[in-house]
């Protein structure tokens, strides 16, 4: 994924996501199918390392975060992310859908929704999945509001109690204007114009997509922190103050 980021640029990547314990399962029953070898049993391969953070090694989510990718869909809602990547892209992809297996072959996830061990070998894939569906479904809304989308993320907060982030948007080299309130009240506007590090991986305008604001002093732990794309009112972030060094919760 590396490589072809940083030669087409973030915004041409597009990437599916699935619930891990169901991709896991449905990659299981495929290799049982169609492998040369003999697999493990289902237990013991769910438990391989290079398994369970498949989908964080294939983005290379550990250092790009799923904001980023110019479009993420999920594979549990096809269709539609189809249509939305079509609009996005100005293209017209026609749905194809092989290897799916007939409905009464459904597995069942009980147990292993109830091995507590797997739940938290889990729990990355988890967390990311979530959180590209909370992306995908945040593009969905403005998409119904044919308002423009903005790609961004809170960074979060350093010790000097400066809030930092990025925006930019999905269409077109204008700079995003970022609102930041705290407890619902507006703290400043500020123009996600300085360089950041998503320059390494071919992020729009060189790189020039970051912003910084600072907050009030003596806030209380607990306060909440919001950034908004000023223009069409769409959220980027939030978080809850918890002391220096804050980062943002998903």
């Amino acid at each position: 994924m590396q490589r072809y980021v940083k030669a087409v640029g973030l915004r041409r990547v597009v990437s599916f996501v699935r619930r891990p314990l169901e991709r896991q399962v449905s990659e299981y029953r495929h290799c049982k199918q169609h492998g040369e070898k003999e697999q493990p049993p289902l237990h013991d391969w769910l438990r391989q390392p290079g398994l369970v953070r498949k989908q964080i090694q294939l983005l290379n989510a550990d250092n790009i975060p799923v904001e980023a990718f110019g479009f993420i869909g999920i594979t549990e809602r096809y269709d539609e992310s189809l249509a939305l990547l079509n609009a996005t892209y100005n293209i017209a992809v026609r749905s194809l859908q092989l290897n799916v297996r007939d409905k009464r072959e459904a597995f069942d996830f009980s147990e292993q929704l109830a091995d507590k061990e797997l739940t938290a070998m889990n729990e990355p894939e988890r967390h990311l999945y979530a959180r590209a569906l909370a992306f995908f479904e945040q593009r969905v809304r403005m998409a119904a509001k044919c308002k423009p989308f903005a790609h961004g993320a809170l960074d979060g907060v350093d010790s000097d109690g400066v809030l930092r982030g990025w925006a930019w948007w999905a269409r077109g080299d204008k700079r995003v204007v970022v609102d930041v309130s705290v407890n619902g009240n507006l703290q400043g506007r500020v123009n996600a114009t300085l360089l950041h590090s998503l320059a390494q991986w071919n992020a729009p305008r060189r790189g020039r997509v970051g912003w910084a604001i600072q907050l009030p002093l003596g806030l209380r732990a607990g306060t909440t922190v919001t950034a908004k794309v000023a223009a069409t009112g769409q959220e980027l972030g939030q978080l809850q103050l918890q002391g220096a060094g804050q980062r943002p919760s998903a």
